[in-house]
């Protein structure tokens, strides 16, 4: 198979009378609900833009992070109901981790408003190059160890999204239009789904390696910044290069693609 390339209480009474020894029971009883409703009302934690970290966490003086918010949350009791109210606004950089410590907690929008979180930072400083290339330097990429490790962030800089004015903006490709045929050919029997699929499988050499039509690469001077969409008869992947053969047309893939088809 061929392949391209290219988210109320009332008073109790007796008979018509009211009694007032019951009356001021039942005042004490519903005055001890209102009390334990008080205390089961949950700690209320507020996030809102900004840059300044000594926000308090309350509607006056917000956090400025949800990481703020869910570290003054593990301070109280597990059984204690918490909740982070995010107030409205773009926040940028946001990667949150939870744990069972965080079992409970609850992460609203204020009412009315419309938080708006994106993972990526916020990259400022554009400068014209040319005529059609603007450029600008990237901000120092600060994320946490335990973030890496539970896949909420990366420990360098590999933007895939942009987005300019709160659009997103289309990734550079090659070719701009349409798709280049790769020369791969994996000429081994498909033996059905119910029959194991493949007669054998794919080799490691054969999932990473990717050879090309002369002329249609160029030698080009980073291309292990860039990945190969691989377009397949029903899917696709999506995979990175790790080295390029100019002289033989083969480019090796970083990552092993489990597709053959």
């Amino acid at each position: 198979m061929n392949s391209s390339l290219v988210f109320h209480p009332r008073p109790t009474q007796h008979g018509n009378r009211p009694q007032p020894i019951a009356f001021a029971t039942a005042k004490l009883a519903i005055l001890a609900v209102w009390a334990a409703v008080g205390l089961a009302q949950a700690a209320e934690f507020h996030v809102a833009p900004g840059d300044s970290l000594a926000g308090r966490g309350n509607a006056d003086s917000p956090f400025a992070t949800l990481t703020q918010a869910r570290d003054a949350a593990r301070k109280l009791p597990a059984s204690e109901p918490r909740t982070i109210i995010v107030h409205g606004g773009e926040y940028f950089d946001v990667g949150l981790l939870l744990e069972p410590p965080d079992s409970g907690l609850r992460i609203e929008a204020a009412r009315g408003e419309h938080p708006v979180l994106y993972g990526g930072q916020r990259v400022t400083g554009w400068e014209r190059e040319g005529e059609h290339l603007w450029s600008a330097p990237l901000p120092p990429l600060a994320v946490a160890e335990a973030e890496v490790k539970a896949g909420l962030a990366l420990p360098r800089w590999e933007p895939r999204l942009l987005l300019v004015n709160g659009e997103t903006r289309p990734r550079a490709r090659f070719p701009a239009e349409g798709k280049l045929e790769h020369l791969n050919r994996f000429d081994v029997p498909w033996m059905s789904t119910t029959g194991g699929g493949w007669k054998r499988p794919p080799t490691n050499e054969e999932l990473t390696t990717l050879k090309y039509k002369a002329g249609d690469l160029a030698d080009w001077p980073d291309l292990t910044n860039a990945e190969v969409t691989v377009y397949h008869m029903w899917d696709e992947s999506c995979v990175g290069i790790a080295s390029h053969d100019a002289a033989n047309h083969i480019l090796k893939l970083a990552s092993i693609s489990t597709k053959v088809g």
